[in-house]
């Protein structure tokens, strides 16, 4: 499955002449992952390019972005960016920042919110994404939150 997007010399999302090939494992696998993901091109070109974005990770990790900034992940088949979930389905970024923190024996996970600039969209486990190099990447608001409890998301307000 593919799907186009490009962005021209005004920051604009467009379709382009370049398709990124979707391998199957990375790709919408229903009919509706791959409607909300041309849902999100079109909220995308519709914001100027602009995404908000929600990116779960364990407490103290997210005190290190804070301090550092994010850096570049490359994953398995090569891509380079950091993953957000996008702000309609910001609740999985709880679901992350929670197995952050179970990986890490840590009694706390975080909740970032950005703003990202010309994001471009990605599937993890047929979930839609926003993939962004990370100096593209505002950084809006962290949520410290106990495992055990629930974010507030007054960052939002």
């Amino acid at each position: 499955m593919n799907y186009n997007v490009n962005y021209n010399q005004h920051n604009e999302c467009t379709p382009s002449s370049k398709s990124k090939n979707i391998t199957p494992h990375r790709g919408p696998e229903s009919e509706e992952a791959l409607r909300k993901t041309q849902d999100n091109l079109q909220r995308l070109r519709d914001q100027g390019g602009i995404a908000i974005g929600y990116h779960g990770t364990s407490g103290a990790r997210a005190r290190k972005i804070e301090a550092e900034g994010f850096e570049n992940y490359v994953s398995i088949d090569g891509t380079v960016g950091v993953w957000f979930w996008d702000e309609q389905v910001k609740q999985n970024s709880e679901l992350a920042g929670r197995e952050k923190a179970k990986d890490e024996e840590s009694l706390e996970y975080a909740i970032i919110k950005a703003r990202l600039t010309t994001p471009q969209p990605d599937m993890i486990m047929g979930r839609p994404q926003w993939r962004v190099p990370k100096n593209r990447i505002e950084i809006l608001g962290i949520e410290y939150v106990k495992v055990g409890e629930e974010p507030t998301y007054k960052m939002d307000e």
